[in-house]
Formats: C-alpha cells, structure tokens, sequence
C-alpha cells in the first residue's frame, strides 16, 4: 500500500518505491486510484446587515463581509504520479489562500 508507512511531507506524499515501470506491452498489477491526495478542510464565513433607510423614501442598504478558508488551512494540490519522474510523489501546488471581500448594495 503506498499510502502506508511513515510521516506524509510535501516532499513525499507516499512511498514512490512501491511502483515500478513495467516492460513494453504489458499490464502492471497496481489497482486504479490506489493513491489518495491530501483532502479539502475549509471553513467560510459570512456576514451580513441590512439597514432601513427611511429618510431615503424606503431605501434599504445592505452591507455583506464574506471569508473563504478562514482558519488559513493550506489546500495542498495532488501529488505527481509519473514513474521516473523527479516530481514523483511530491506536492509542488497549493490552491489560494484566504480571501476577503466586502460589498454594499443600496435599493430603492
């Protein structure tokens, strides 16, 4: 099993010993999706307020805040699966970081 045996890094995500390129013509005997990626842990988060605008001939005004992954987790990429290549096994993407953003909407 390649996702057994030791610490996972970013350097190697699983044991890359466990495949090796078979000959020509022929079918190796690893089963398909036999290796598993880092999973997504996100938390968003988002506020929102509305104002009555009375003086305003009943105008409302809507302020919103949103986060995406507020506790900043990082979002590792997959690790690279190619036998022979010195990416094997290693995770070289992330996906973004924290975003904000902030919106008012007037309606009238």
């Amino acid at each position: 099993d390649p996702n057994q045996g030791g610490a996972r890094t970013i350097h190697q995500w699983f044991n890359t010993g466990c495949f090796v390129n078979t000959t020509a013509y022929t079918f190796g005997n690893a089963s398909r999706n036999n290796i598993r990626a880092p999973g997504a842990n996100q938390l968003n988060l988002s506020l929102q307020r509305n104002f009555s605008l009375p003086r305003f001939h009943e105008a409302n005004l809507n302020m919103r805040f949103e986060s995406f992954d507020v506790l900043n987790h990082p979002q590792f990429g997959t690790p690279g699966n190619t036998i022979g290549n010195s990416l094997n096994g290693v995770i070289s993407s992330a996906n973004q970081q924290r975003q904000l953003q902030a919106a008012a909407r007037l309606t009238f």
